[in-house]
């Protein structure tokens, strides 16, 4: 018996040659989309006029799509002649079959209407229908994506774009001058010349700039040049300034008898109002804000009674200086450029007409600026410029750097500084005539890295221009000073600017901080990076150098979703496994062995003897009317009604 029985390995090879040979070629056209897609993932766009990567896909998806779907649809068309040789079956399961061989449509009428568990058959009716998605996921199979490729510049020599930006290393830009000469009391064999600083106009900008924009601003300033809109550099260190700013308002305290002080300074009269009326809020260094007790926002005849003259109500008042002894927390700056603290209304929680002095919302803030060393990560995106800095911390000023530079018997006394006075940076007309070596800044534990200078001249241009523009002599007479020393302590500092409800003293302490722009630190972190600016933009020789990053070009990258593959490889091994499952199904024992006649019309005519079931009916409508009333054995030759 076993010997009469045909197993796949002896079946008729020849009749399934050309159905193996398509289901080959589509596994062939599949390995190869497979492989290009592999090479060319991740590199940049197929650069040719004529033909598109993405076409060649769809031809390969094609090529694997056709293939596959002929060999299916052979192996379709031979379930008829398989199925109806196993036992009687509606003649129009017949028609389903051969109708699912040519398309979807049929394939659906096979999956869901034929009767019977013949699941060979429905597996390759589904994979007629996978086939149909075959082509738009071979679209989605190569995906574009942009990225960004950088080409490193160097020095401009021959007219080449580059990505350039400068780091400083030192500032010497500036310069000294005499303003006034006198006779010495001191030393009469000697006269006193007083020293005022020319700061560089750049500088100057730089500063008021600060003053006038916000920090994101400034940053777009930067000495950047980058030709492609898309350029980055190396981190770098640059000489620059830095600011800091600490919270005072826990260190405010009350003392009250400010009366009389108020006076001589709202309108130089100290016998106006009461010392009681007054209070003021004061912070360690002797720095205060002071008010009439009861008044508001804006003071009125009635609140308090105080006479005819309507009192200012200052909302705030700050106290600036180049010297860290007279700040309240910046007395470990030895590099300080300008420590401003400032005593103010808190503008979130202040209410025009419910507070009054001295139960008023308010906040107290110092910062300072100072030189320092910065490491900067500069980048531009699509020409916006971005810039990160982060102060160098182990960068410190040389101890011996910002000595006398001349023996100070060639001076008067009056011009020699005092001991106390040596480390600081801090403008004087006289102590700022003796001229000193450069302010050096280095990294005392690494010798091999360079070290930062700046004149003197040019530090006390900058100190006497800051000073001058933020600080003006308000609580510093006379009789003033004794008045305020009678309620504070020794060296108490008084204030030197002011705001109230209609003016800023000086004018331009309303731009550190005012009513609308309470940010503090934003102004000063502005005022900082400006600075910096300005120094990495330095005329003066050897005072900058040059940092050349890389420009960036945007380029299209071909990048391969391979998810997108799986239906591909899905119905190629679904055809595989059909191929298999319809040899094996044609092999029968030799005396009832199945033909191999597939989608053949021949072989339609040649089973037509059972055609008389047929006969009388005129249209297809009654010859389907009549194929769904006989079963049809093509075996045996004979029909029978339906079971």
């Amino acid at each position: 018996m076993l010997s009469k029985i045909r197993s796949p390995l002896n079946a008729d090879w020849g009749a399934w040659k050309f159905e193996l040979l398509a289901l080959v070629g589509s596994a062939c056209s599949f390995l190869v989309m497979v492989v290009v897609l592999a090479v060319y993932n991740g590199r940049s766009m197929f650069d040719s006029k004529n033909v598109t990567l993405n076409a060649i896909i769809s031809v390969l998806s094609v090529a694997m799509k056709a293939s596959l779907t002929f060999a299916v649809a052979e192996l379709i068309g031979q379930w008829k002649w398989i199925l109806f040789h196993q036992n009687a079956r509606p003649l129009m399961d017949f028609d389903r079959i051969d109708t699912a061989s040519r398309g979807p449509l049929g394939s659906l009428h096979v999956i869901f209407r034929m009767r019977g568990s013949n699941w060979p058959l429905r597996l390759g009716a589904l994979l007629i229908l996978l086939t149909v998605g075959l082509d738009p996921f071979s679209q989605q199979l190569l995906q574009l994506e942009e990225r960004i490729q950088y080409t490193q510049t160097h020095l401009d020599l021959y007219d080449t774009p580059t990505a350039y930006t400068a780091r400083a290393k030192t500032y010497t830009d500036g310069n000294i001058m005499a303003a006034n000469t006198t006779p010495s009391t001191a030393d009469p064999d000697k006269n006193v010349t007083t020293a005022t600083m020319q700061l560089d106009l750049p500088m100057q900008a730089a500063i008021l700039n600060g003053l006038a924009h916000t920090a994101d601003e400034i940053r777009q300033w930067a000495p950047v040049q980058c030709p492609t809109t898309i350029c980055n550099w190396n981190q770098f260190q640059s000489l620059g300034v830095c600011h800091r700013c600490h919270d005072l308002s826990s260190d405010l305290k009350r003392v009250n008898n400010f009366g009389k002080v108020f006076g001589m300074v709202n309108d130089g009269d100290g016998e106006r109002y009461a010392e009681k009326d007054g209070l003021a809020y004061v912070l360690p260094n002797g720095h205060f804000l002071m008010n009439l007790k009861g008044c508001k926002m804006r003071c009125t005849y009635d609140s308090p009674t105080i006479g005819i003259a309507i009192p200012k109500t200052f909302y705030m008042s700050s106290f600036g200086t180049g010297d860290p002894a007279k700040s309240n927390r910046m007395q470990e700056i030895n590099t300080l450029i300008w420590s401003m603290s400032m005593i103010y209304f808190d503008a979130k929680r202040i209410d025009y007409t419910e507070f009054t002095w001295p139960d008023m919302p308010l906040r107290a803030k110092e910062c300072a600026l100072y030189y320092c060393i910065k490491t900067i990560e500069s980048k531009v995106d699509d020409n916006v410029i971005h810039e990160k800095t982060t102060q160098e911390k182990d960068a410190v000023r040389d101890p011996d750097s910002w000595g006398i530079m001349l023996d100070t018997l060639d001076y008067a006394p009056e011009s020699i500084p005092p001991e106390n006075t040596s480390a600081t940076l801090e403008f004087n007309e006289y102590y700022s005539r003796v001229r000193r070596n450069d302010l050096v800044l280095q990294f005392i534990d690494n010798a091999s890295k360079p070290t930062y200078s700046i004149a003197d001249y040019s530090v006390w241009g900058v100190s006497q221009y800051i000073r001058d523009l933020l600080s003006t002599d308000i609580t510093g007479g006379a009789n003033l000073t004794a008045a305020i020393a009678d309620l504070l302590p020794d060296g108490a500092v008084g204030y030197n600017g002011a705001a109230s409800y209609s003016e800023s003293t000086p004018a331009p302490v309303e731009y550190v901080w005012n009513v609308d722009k309470p940010d503090i630190a934003g102004t000063f972190s502005a005022v900082a990076t400006s600075m910096t600016n300005r120094l990495r933009t330095s005329s003066s020789d050897y005072a900058v150098e040059g940092v050349y990053g890389r420009t960036g070009t945007p380029e299209k990258f071909y990048k391969t979703q391979w998810g997108w593959i799986a239906l591909h490889g899905l119905v190629l091994f679904g055809g595989a496994l059909f191929w298999c499952v319809t040899v094996r199904g044609s092999a029968r024992p030799l005396e009832s062995s199945i033909p191999v006649w597939k989608n053949s019309s021949l072989a339609t005519i040649r089973a037509s003897t059972a055609a008389d079931v047929l006969r009388g009916a005129e249209t297809v409508a009654e010859m389907e009317k009549k194929a769904r009333g006989q079963c049809v054995d093509f075996g045996s030759n004979h029909t029978q009604a339906p079971r």
